[in-house]
């Protein structure tokens, strides 16, 4: 059996800020931010994937709930392995306005036009993670 096993060197990411799972919970209930859709696990809680958009690999900033969407298994899946499009992604994020109560991100997946919804608090905090990354060289 030892000839099944090596050794290898590798480094592992940290985990994700807990707050940004916390707030996502608190502001959709699980729910998805696409269909609305989640079921409840075992413990009773609702099932729910945050996804973020930049990948936290790529830096320390994108460990941010601006980064992160609440979604279910399906749209999660689509996200990571589906066709997603959104030829003015960077003209809606510069229309956010802080002060309206909700916000639509327009994209298709997998050739499926869809929005993703976004309450106040996560709109304001979607536009200063993309403004911020505007910044960064």
């Amino acid at each position: 059996q030892t000839e099944r096993y090596r050794e290898v060197r590798r480094r592992i990411l940290d985990g994700p800020d807990p707050l940004v799972r916390e707030s996502l919970y608190r502001w959709y209930a699980g729910k998805c931010q696409i269909c609305g859709s989640t079921f409840y696990q075992k413990n009773g809680r609702p099932f729910f994937v945050s996804h973020f958009l930049v990948p936290r690999k790529v830096s320390d900033a994108a460990d941010a709930v601006g980064n992160a969407l609440c979604l279910c298994a399906d749209h999660f899946a689509q996200m990571i392995h589906g066709r997603v499009k959104s030829p003015d992604a960077l003209e809606q994020l510069s229309s956010i306005d802080p002060n309206c109560e909700s916000f639509e991100f327009i994209l298709t997946l997998d050739g499926v036009p869809r929005s993703i919804r976004y309450n106040q608090k996560h709109a304001i905090a979607l536009k200063a993670f993309y403004e911020a990354s505007k910044e960064e060289p």
